[in-house]
């Protein structure tokens, strides 16, 4: 006569289960890491390919013309803060000289997106588009600068890394356009928040 509990049933020993939640926890912490690097790779990518990018532009333009890209009114100072078609359409369409009559191709870093826009996905997968212009900030102290707009805050203090060395909103050559140090100071909400920047171009 057959004995059901012939082969009793074993369940996992403490150290069997501590070695189970070790392994799972290497997984996650695998999968994490390499998501933060896909990103942080990205962000370096946004920054190389796009914003200096328009940097090597705007200091080209100004060496080969003695202006400043997006000055309208040939002040010395730039006037297309807001992101605008201007900044590379030719002279016969725009008040000032574009990039395009002087030899230098605007920056493509996406293929079928505007020169000064940059489509991304935060860390929630929301599509996001950043657009550059530039503008001139008066005062005792006046500059001209790159406004940058749409960023999250974790592209900001990427970005700002790179320039300056620090994630410090107020200091170096690229703040935060509200004057704040931290770029985290916005509110949760259903959406990441973003941040406007400047890129200061008088160097």
């Amino acid at each position: 006569m057959l004995r059901l509990n012939a082969y009793p049933q074993k369940g996992f020993t403490l150290v069997e289960l501590a070695i189970v939640l070790i392994i799972i926890g290497i997984i996650v912490g695998s999968v994490t890491k390499g998501r933060d690097l896909i990103r942080s790779a990205e962000n370096k990518r946004i920054y190389s390919t796009f914003l200096n990018e328009w940097r090597i532009a705007y200091m080209t333009f100004n060496e080969r013309t003695g202006r400043i890209l997006g000055d309208k009114d040939n002040n010395g100072r730039a006037d297309s803060a807001n992101g605008t078609a201007t900044l590379v359409n030719s002279a016969s369409t725009s008040a000032y000289l574009g990039i395009a009559d002087v030899g230098i191709n605007p920056p493509t870093a996406q293929a079928g997106v505007n020169p000064w826009e940059y489509r991304y996905a935060d860390s929630r997968g929301v599509t996001r588009v950043m657009r550059i212009g530039f503008g001139y900030q008066g005062g005792g102290s006046g500059y001209n600068y790159m406004r940058i707009r749409t960023m999250t805050d974790e592209l900001s203090r990427s970005i700002d890394v790179n320039i300056d060395g620090v994630a410090d909103g107020t200091a170096g050559f690229f703040i935060r356009n509200n004057g704040s140090a931290d770029w985290s100071v916005n509110p949760a909400s259903g959406t990441l928040p973003t941040n406007n920047a400047r890129w200061i171009m008088d160097f």
